[in-house]
Parts: C-alpha cells; sequence; structure tokens
C-alpha cells in the first residue's frame, strides 16, 4: 500500500469522524458545553494528526521551516 493511499485513507476517516461528530453535536449540546466539545474535537484531531505525521515524515518532529504557514 503506497503511503498516498494511507494518505487519502486518513482523510476518508478524518471526513467521516467530522461529519459525524458535526451531526451528534446538535444532541450533545444538551448535556455538553461548548469548551468540552471543543476539547474533545481537539483530541480527535490530535488522534488524527499523530499518525499522518508518523507516516509522512517517519517521526514526529514539527516541520520548522513550514510553522509559519
Amino acid at each position: 500500500m503506497g503511503s498516498s493511499t494511507i494518505g487519502f485513507l486518513f482523510l476518508g476517516a478524518y471526513v467521516v469522524l467530522v461529519g459525524g461528530a458535526t451531526f451528534l453535536q446538535k444532541f450533545t449540546m444538551d448535556t455538553l458545553s461548548p469548551y468540552q466539545i471543543n476539547f474533545l474535537m481537539a483530541i480527535s484531531m490530535l488522534v488524527t494528526a499523530v499518525p499522518a505525521l508518523w507516516f509522512k515524515q517517519g517521526n514526529l518532529s514539527l516541520p520548522m521551516q513550514a510553522l509559519p504557514l
């Protein structure tokens, strides 16, 4: 499996998770505050970004040259 295929799988999983979370956000607003929902979304983005960075670069160091972009 090529790296571009893995990238598309991560992208597809991210789109599905964000779409599901957006739909379920309407129901969770009755029990959770907006701060709690943003915290959960940040954790899910971290869970998605760490493996993507690991597969793309082979390590978890941030690319400092592209950081200002």
